[in-house]
């Protein structure tokens, strides 16, 4: 063996062995992998697109929703799962609203242990909350911003990281990296070729629009300042089958870090809360895997 096939062959190895010690890093902070469920059916037999995590407390399974879209909540229960399962409630009462809009009286507690996939966690603040379907409760964001997180829905996936640790894979060409921040949740910023200003999405996987045929949306809220663009520039096409929305709007011009993201589809409605341009939600959500930073309020998306 020649000099050079000697060298060229070392250099193989030190690229072999840096590529395991980066894997063997990611493993290490990497604290549990946490499978979705998806599909499951709501009351009127329609599915409704959430990621479903199984959480055991108690020695009872109970299914979660994901909620990356609510600021205050944690593992958050409801009543009738409370009924069957020890926390501790803290005496504090306070004012919530269920989906309809209508105010109830929630209860907030102390969750003393819980376990996810692998992870054991202890000593979990939580609240009481009304929902609909058959889930037990949501699992959102307070919970969540303990860790890093990657939200990987096209693999029906979620893994927990140490807070701060960033895993190699995000220095991959495919994964843009976003200045985000906390107003209600987590935002971030696209562009549109035509309008002047950022576009301001609320980061939320549980705001879920589907059609008779189950395709899903994302929302554009008509009276903001990106809805009352694309009314004025006639960019809003009707849908007959729908009276309760201005209509459709479908893109696949907007641009994150200057780089164009496959095409989405919205709903234009008129919703209050939160007061951003709009919601990217599942349908975001199943096309492009998702790092959120929360140490250092930073997004991580793999455009595919």
């Amino acid at each position: 063996m020649n000099l050079k096939s000697k060298l060229s062959n070392s250099s193989l190895a030190i690229i072999f062995i840096l590529s395991i010690s980066c894997q063997n890093q990611d493993d290490l902070n990497e604290l549990v992998s946490i499978p979705f469920y998806f599909n499951e059916k709501m009351e009127n037999g329609h599915i409704d697109g959430n990621a479903y995590i199984n959480v055991v407390i108690d020695n009872d399974s109970l299914m979660l929703f994901l909620d990356t879209g609510n600021p205050s909540a944690s593992i958050d229960l409801t009543p009738r799962t409370l009924e069957r399962i020890d926390v501790k409630f803290t005496g504090i009462s306070t004012k919530s609203y269920n989906y309809k809009g209508e105010e109830y009286i929630s209860r907030e507690y102390i969750l003393p242990k819980a376990k996810i996939a692998d992870l054991e966690v202890t000593n979990i603040h939580g609240k009481e909350h009304m929902m609909r379907g058959s889930s037990a409760g949501t699992f959102s964001f307070k919970f969540l911003e303990n860790y890093n997180v990657l939200i990987d829905f096209p693999n029906s996936n979620m893994r927990l990281y140490k807070l701060e640790y960033l895993p190699t894979f995000l220095k991959k060409q495919a994964w843009e990296q976003v200045d985000a921040f906390i107003q209600g949740g987590f935002r971030m910023r696209l562009k549109l070729d035509g309008f002047k200003n950022d576009i301001i999405f609320t980061i939320d996987n549980a705001a879920i629009a589907l059609d008779d045929i189950q395709k899903p949306y994302g929302l554009i809220r008509a009276k903001s300042l990106f809805g009352t663009y694309l009314k004025e520039n006639n960019l809003i096409q009707p849908k007959e089958d729908d009276s309760s929305i201005d209509g459709i709007f479908s893109s696949d011009d907007f641009k994150l870090n200057g780089n164009t993201i496959p095409k989405m589809d919205f709903m234009v409605v008129d919703y209050k809360y939160p007061e951003s341009d709009g919601l990217l939600g599942y349908h975001f959500f199943i096309k492009n895997p998702m790092f959120i930073d929360f140490k250092n309020k930073m997004i991580y998306v793999k455009i595919e």
